[in-house]
C-alpha cells in the first residue's frame, strides 16, 4: 500500500449547535478505511476500575484525558472517530490513529491526545478514538490519520 495514493473524501460543511445537544456525524473514506466522525456533548471518561460502579461513560482502553479541555461546557465536545476496515466492515482497534484540528480563523493546529475507548453500555464492539475537546465557535478542519491514510472533515461550530 502506498500512502501517496490515499483517497481522501472531504465531507460537506455542517453546523454544530450546543443548544439542543445534538450530535454531528460525518463520514469519509480512505483507501483502506471507512471513518465516522462524531461530535456530541462531553462524556465522562472512565478507567477500567471505575466501570464496576459506573452506569454510563466512555471506558478508556489506552491514552489520557486531554488537559486542554475548557470547563465551559458550551465549548466542550466529545470527539469520536469510529474506524472500520473498508473491505470487511470490521471495527479497527489496532491501528495508530492521530487527530489534528485546524482552526480556520487563527490557522492554529491542535493535536488531540487520542484515547482508545468504548461506550460502557455498548462494550468493546464500539471501540473508537478521540477525546473531550474544546471548540469555540468557528470553522475547522479535523484531519484524521489512520495507519498513514488521511481523511478530512470540515465543520462549522456555533455555540449557542
Amino acid at each position: 500500500m502506498s500512502t501517496s495514493a490515499n483517497a481522501t473524501t472531504l465531507s460537506t460543511t455542517t453546523n454544530v449547535t450546543t443548544s439542543n445537544l445534538s450530535t454531528l456525524k460525518q463520514n469519509a473514506t480512505t483507501q483502506d478505511y471507512h471513518l465516522t466522525l462524531q461530535l456530541s456533548p462531553p462524556a465522562q471518561m472512565l478507567s477500567m476500575n471505575q466501570t464496576v460502579t459506573a452506569t454510563s461513560g466512555e471506558v478508556m482502553v489506552s491514552g489520557q484525558v486531554s488537559n486542554t479541555t475548557s470547563m465551559n461546557t458550551t465549548d466542550t465536545y466529545l470527539l469520536e472517530v469510529h474506524v472500520y476496515n473498508i473491505t470487511s466492515g470490521a471495527v479497527v482497534t489496532n491501528q495508530n490513529v492521530s487527530i489534528q484540528i485546524i482552526n480556520h480563523t487563527t490557522n492554529q493546529t491542535l493535536t488531540v491526545p487520542v484515547i482508545v475507548m468504548y461506550d460502557l453500555k455498548t462494550g468493546p464492539s464500539d471501540t473508537h478514538f478521540g477525546n473531550n475537546i474544546t471548540l469555540p465557535a468557528g470553522s475547522y478542519t479535523i484531519k484524521v490519520t489512520v495507519a498513514g491514510e488521511t481523511a478530512k472533515f470540515n465543520i462549522n461550530v456555533t455555540n449557542q
